[in-house]
């Protein structure tokens, strides 16, 4: 009786934690990334990942492809509005 329960607990711990029938959470997801420094803007297209930056601060104007980017404002006057309407995983500052 004791095999049973536990057989049954077991069954019911890997079916009902949800990894087997998770179908969105499978692969690599890309950060939108909102960049509110010109160093980090910098920092973050040297490390090759330039096309994760969603938005960017007005100091942000280097490379030449971050000034294609959505800007937000001056880094020092942001609002939270404006960060949250591009929907990003992360800010970094």
């Amino acid at each position: 009786m004791k095999k049973i329960a536990l057989l049954f607990v077991l069954a019911a711990a890997f079916y009902g934690c949800g990894n087997f029938g998770n179908k969105e959470n499978k692969g690599p997801k890309d950060l939108r990334i909102v960049s509110v420094s010109k160093q980090v803007t910098e920092m973050v297209f040297a490390l090759g990942k330039g096309y994760n930056i969603v938005a960017r601060d007005l100091t942000s104007n280097y490379p030449d492809s971050a000034k294609l980017l959505p800007t937000l404002g001056y880094h020092r006057l942001l609002s939270t509005e404006g960060i949250i309407s591009v929907n990003p995983d992360i800010v970094i500052h």
